[in-house]
């Protein structure tokens, strides 16, 4: 899969997760892909740590480890409430890929670290997808 399916895979899930209308609810349209500085909380970045080769009797493609990161202030049930409205939206949901083809998105696991500023609450919801050639 070459970087330009990655950059899909991010772009579909922003557009689905700014589509969904609990996920927008909380954060608007503050879903990024990059860990610029921004002062507005709730807010979400979207970031890709490992894409793997994949293979089936169909064919090659890719298998990437997707996280969802949320981030609010203060206590910690508006993270969990976004957590689980993330959950929902990509359960199920359609990317638009130009240069592959989903196959599958997979909700593997959702963990609420402590972050070193007190004053921040965070999760990290992450999926597993994958994709075939186009």
């Amino acid at each position: 899969m070459s970087a330009d399916a990655a950059d899909e895979i991010i772009k579909g899930v922003r557009t689905v997760l700014m589509g969904d209308a609990t996920v927008a609810g909380y954060v608007g349209t503050r879903v990024y892909s990059d860990w610029s500085s921004v002062e507005t909380f709730p807010l979400i970045r979207i970031s890709i740590t490992t894409i793997k080769d994949w293979e089936d009797d169909c064919g090659q493609g890719a298998e990437v480890d997707l996280r969802v990161h949320i981030y609010t202030r203060g206590g910690g049930i508006e993270r969990h409430r976004i957590a689980s409205a993330v959950r929902d939206a990509l359960r199920d949901a359609e990317l638009q890929l130009d240069t592959a083809v989903l196959r599958s998105i997979r909700w593997v696991q959702t963990v609420a670290p402590v972050d070193p500023d007190p004053t921040i609450s965070s999760a990290v919801v992450r999926f597993e997808i994958i994709t075939a050639t186009a």
